[in-house]
């Protein structure tokens, strides 16, 4: 680890957390709406598009070569999570929904590191689903689709705390371990009321749950990436990695 990044470390992950307390406030008024089911029978259940924002602090056009670099990153609290965008590896810090936040994380860890970062824009489409839903069904099937989002904002928030002192990692932890739970109810109350084999247009939804779910499972064990990655960076790349799998999901 270089010696920059040593003497860095607490900065680093204040600048992350700048202003994140508030982003963690409006994540939930953001996807109060994201999903809306009919209280009636409905047609369709859809999700709509968005855009995150994510901050990348180096990107080459050789990905093992991100790879390599990543490792420094995330022992400084850095997600150093590897994103393929516009033919360019970037490593990336953290991701935001709020454009704001991300620039102002951006100008901080300017401020305090010399570090210079571009923020992408990846833009979320929508994902329709259709069929004759009654309103309970349809309620079943947005709890599923919007699973792996609801677990980004989630460990987010954990994230957040962590960074800012109101979280210990122990506690960390257990909050994760309920994030993770959470998602386990998700997928059982699917499975209660659309037992294998699931309808045909309801499985890509599933299976896209169900890989989300083994992300949390990797996150409740700590699983590290890089054998030095401390515990705030591998929140961020778990919550990356999550996202990234649904972009792959709805962008498909």
């Amino acid at each position: 680890m270089t010696t920059f990044f040593k003497k860095h470390k607490k900065q680093f992950l204040g600048a992350l957390a700048t202003c994140a307390l508030v982003a963690a406030l409006m994540l939930a008024n953001f996807f109060s709406s994201f999903i809306v089911p009919s209280q009636n029978n409905t047609e369709t259940v859809s999700s709509n598009a968005f855009d995150l924002y994510l901050i990348s602090l180096s990107k080459s056009q050789v990905e093992k070569e991100s790879k390599s670099h990543a490792s420094d990153y995330q022992q400084i609290g850095a997600g150093g999570f590897v994103w393929e965008k516009d033919g360019y590896y970037h490593i990336i810090s953290s991701g935001y929904l709020n454009k704001a936040d991300a620039e102002l994380v951006q100008s901080s860890i300017k401020l305090n590191q010399n570090l210079d970062s571009e923020i992408l824009t990846i833009s979320f489409d929508g994902y329709s689903i259709n069929g004759n839903f009654s309103g309970d069904e349809a309620r079943v099937i947005v709890n599923l689709l919007s699973s792996c989002i609801n677990f980004y904002t989630s460990i987010y928030d954990v994230s957040i705390s962590l960074d800012t002192g109101v979280y210990n990692e122990i506690s960390a932890k257990l909050a994760v371990n309920t994030c993770h739970n959470n998602f386990a109810t998700t997928l059982a109350n699917f499975n209660t009321l659309y037992p294998k084999p699931h309808p045909e247009q309801l499985s890509p939804v599933y299976e896209m749950a169900t890989e989300g779910y083994q992300i949390g499972e990797k996150l409740c064990a700590a699983e590290k990436v890089t054998p030095l990655q401390n515990y705030s960076s591998i929140l961020k790349y778990r919550y990356l990695e999550i996202m990234n799998l649904y972009y792959n999901f709805c962008n498909k």
